[in-house]
């Protein structure tokens, strides 16, 4: 299950199907690209894991020599290592699902992540 609250605009999820959020509204509701979702309804939206082939979808590379993922942004370099573990200077932060990495992506970069799914 997704707390409402982990997600923004444009995240993706599963909802018997793959969907993405289109509206956000208060804890108890939210939109996707297909239909409203709401009340107890929430409790079946579940997160796309992370995997090798959705990162690759994403635009990140495998750099076999250093074990990790990256990927090339107009601010810098993410790098990711192979067990999608983020590490900068103060924080570590481990992945595990796609709107996870949605929302870091753009706190780094102040853009949206190109997903191909």
């Amino acid at each position: 299950m997704i707390k409402v609250n982990e997600l923004r605009i444009g995240n993706w999820f599963i909802y018997s199907d793959i969907a993405q959020s289109s509206l956000i509204g208060t804890y108890d509701k939210v939109d996707c690209d297909l239909f409203p979702i709401c009340n107890d309804e929430i409790y079946f939206m579940n997160p796309i894991p992370l995997t090798p082939e959705i990162l690759q979808q994403c635009g990140f590379e495998m750099d076999k020599m250093f074990k990790c993922y990256t990927i090339q942004t107009e601010t810098g370099e993410i790098i990711l290592s192979s067990s999608y573990i983020l590490q900068s200077t103060d924080t570590i932060t481990k992945l595990n699902y796609l709107h996870q990495l949605q929302n870091l992506y753009f706190a780094l970069t102040g853009s949206e992540l190109e997903i191909i799914l």
